[in-house]
């Protein structure tokens, strides 16, 4: 066949779009009896279209002698009595069947072991084992999918870049948390990001990183961003209980892909998880607090419990900058003043007392009190280990037993002298954003040393998911409250101004009671805490806050 032929072959199929494209060399007689006007044709080449056929003729030597439109039947019936020399055709698509094949050995072995470990992990039984196939396609829209799919038939669909790549661990983990939901949970997204959340809780150190990175990656422009943040940040706390109490809700909840009604609910777990401390634990608290004086030490202890966000939060005097600091009991609150908003009870009224910088009362002192030593937090409750209690039992007798805080600061609002670099780090730190404490703890160790010298800024302890809650609100003079911290509550926080002073305790379980006679025979007002809403870190909360979502 000449060079010329299978050239022009190739370009007809390339140009035209044609589905097929043939080369055939013919004998003499095939010509004579087919195209009797034809004389001396050797080859043909054959395009063939929709409803006909374009044949182009060549002689011996590769010149073209003529083209001409024939039916396909005719088009048949000379090549069978033809010779194919060349063939160009557009692929067909693969069946269904061609695309999909039976998972490997392997690939099954590594899904049994995943779905044993989610099950164990969430204390649940193990669902069946499905009919699992692998398939080459790849499916670019589902940003938390990760190449798998769920078949109403109870088939699962893996595709094959995913289960080849190095994150494929995290790829078994999720699937496993999915089975255990019907087929139209499994394909909701919010279904399919907590699987994601429970593969990295669940994930070997080793391949921890690999999937954070993966999985943040595929979120980072869809409005699950917020949502995968928020597991990122907890997934070694929602390790405890929280699994499987979002496993039941997805369970009992309603087929929604509607993401604020999922984070309504998140936000309902997120406040009632508590989480144990071990022995342990208690070490790793109490390096972070000693290294609160030097900020320098403070970053290498951040981040060593996460499951409670063990980490430091800064108070600040916002008088340097020109900001005074008040007290006010008002009815509406104020975004742009308000620093603090405290909802209380009062009898059966509800009353709102709110801190900031608007009009009232200026406060002169904030002081914060801490005492862990003495308790066991448990799913459930914190459970006191005794100390307090004998103490409480001794004071009967008026035998009074010396009180050693955990940890205990101060910081008083009044006019320094500030240099103006040291002003930029006060004004960026008095927002209460966490990230900005430790870039500062990073970038600026040395002018926030200077900061906490001059009394500016006091470092304490922050964390979270303990059972620790401001659940008493308590007026009266300061060296009265500070009785009542130190002798019935295990965290305090209390603003003096001019007229009164009022305090943040918190008072879970046996306290509680012992708190309410403290106020009482201190000459103390103590009122039940409704709600509270901190939005510049002066109080410790754990209110859930994803995207611009604030549950209500």
């Amino acid at each position: 066949m000449p060079k010329e032929i299978a050239e022009f072959g190739e370009r007809q199929f390339n140009d035209t779009g044609a589905a097929l494209v043939e080369i055939l060399r013919v004998k003499a007689a095939t010509v004579r009896k087919h195209f009797k006007q034809l004389q001396g044709a050797t080859f043909l080449v054959s395009v063939a279209s929709m409803d006909r056929v374009r044949i182009y003729f060549f002689d011996r030597a590769g010149n073209m002698m003529i083209a001409e439109n024939i039916e396909p039947e005719n088009y048949n019936r000379v090549r069978k009595q033809s010779r194919l020399l060349a063939k160009f055709v557009k692929p067909r698509p693969p069946t269904p069947e061609e695309l999909r094949m039976e998972a490997t050995e392997e690939l099954r072995q590594a899904l049994s072991k995943a779905i044993r470990r989610v099950s164990r992990a969430l204390a649940v039984s193990e669902p069946e084992f499905p009919p699992t196939f692998v398939t080459k396609s790849v499916n670019q829209e589902q940003t938390q999918g990760f190449g798998v799919s769920f078949e109403e038939d109870g088939a699962i669909l893996f595709e094959e870049p995913s289960v080849k790549s190095i994150w494929s661990e995290g790829i078994m983990t999720r699937t496993a948390f999915l089975l255990l939901l019907d087929w139209k949970k499994s394909e909701l997204s919010f279904s399919e990001c907590v699987g994601n959340a429970l593969a990295l809780s669940l994930a070997r150190k080793s391949a921890r990183n690999d999937w954070l990175q993966i999985w943040t990656e595929k979120s980072k422009n869809s409005e699950m961003k917020p949502v995968v943040d928020h597991f990122v940040n907890h997934s070694d706390t929602y390790h405890t209980d929280g699994y499987r109490w979002i496993l039941q809700l997805i369970q009992r909840g309603p087929v929604s892909d509607h993401l604020e009604h999922w984070i309504k609910g998140l936000t309902i777990i997120h406040e009632n998880l508590e989480v144990s401390l071990g022995t342990e634990d208690y070490h790793t608290i109490a390096r972070l607090i000693s290294s609160l004086s030097d900020p320098r030490k403070i970053s290498k202890a951040q981040d060593k419990l996460r499951t409670i966000h063990l980490s430091a939060r800064a108070l600040c005097d916002p008088t340097p900058l020109g900001l005074e600091l008040v007290i006010e009991d008002k009815k509406d609150a104020d975004p742009d003043s308000d620093w603090l908003a405290v909802t209380y009870l009062e009898g059966g009224n509800v009353r709102r007392i709110h801190i900031g910088t608007g009009t009232g009362d200026p406060v002169y002192l904030v002081s914060y009190f801490l005492s862990i030593d003495n308790i066991f937090p448990k799913p459930g409750g914190i459970k006191p280990l005794g100390n307090d209690i004998i103490r409480w039992a001794l004071k009967a007798f008026g035998l009074e037993s010396e009180l050693t805080p955990t940890y205990s600061s101060m910081v008083e609002l009044k006019s320094r002298t500030l240099s103006s670099a040291e002003k930029a780090v006060l004004e960026r730190l008095i927002e209460g954003e966490q990230q900005v404490l430790y870039d500062t703890l990073v970038g600026s160790p040395g002018r926030l040393k200077s900061l906490m010298d001059s009394g500016a800024v006091s470092m304490v302890p922050s964390f979270h998911h303990v059972g620790l809650k401001p659940n008493l609100l308590v007026k009266g003079g300061f060296d009265r409250l500070r009785a009542v911290a130190e002798d019935a509550s295990l965290e305090a926080t209390t603003f003096v101004s001019n007229d009164e002073a009022i305090s943040l305790i918190s008072a879970p379980g046996a306290w509680a009671q012992r708190a309410i006679r403290a106020t009482l025979s201190n000459g103390c007002a103590v009122y039940p805490v409704v709600d509270i809403l901190s939005q510049r870190g002066l109080i410790r909360t754990e209110r859930m806050t994803i995207g611009d979502f604030v549950p209500s």
